[in-house]
C-alpha cells in the first residue's frame, strides 16, 4: 500500500501534497531501500517479527484450548 501511495502522489502534485510523508507497515525490502535512499516520501516502515507473532498465537490457542485465562489486551509503553 505504501508503494502505491508513493506511485500515486505525482498525479496529485500540488503545494498541499508536496510535504506528504508516507509510512509503510510491512517492512518489505524495496520500501526499506527507498527509505535508506532518502529520495522518496517514504520515511519509515514497521517490521513485525512474524515468528514471534506466530509463537504468541500458538500460546494463546493452547491456553484457550485448556480453558485457561487468555490476556485480551496488551498495552505497550
Amino acid at each position: 500500500m505504501a508503494l502505491g501511495a508513493v506511485d500515486a502522489l505525482p498525479a496529485f502534485a500540488s503545494p498541499i501534497t508536496a510535504p506528504t510523508v508516507v509510512i509503510g507497515v510491512d517492512g518489505i525490502p524495496e520500501v526499506r531501500t527507498m527509505i535508506d535512499a532518502g529520495t522518496s516520501p517514504l520515511r519509515a516502515t514497521v517490521v513485525q517479527d512474524a515468528h514471534h507473532l506466530a509463537e504468541n498465537a500458538v500460546h494463546v490457542l493452547e491456553r484457550m484450548h485448556d480453558r485457561r485465562h487468555v490476556v485480551k489486551r496488551t498495552v505497550l509503553r
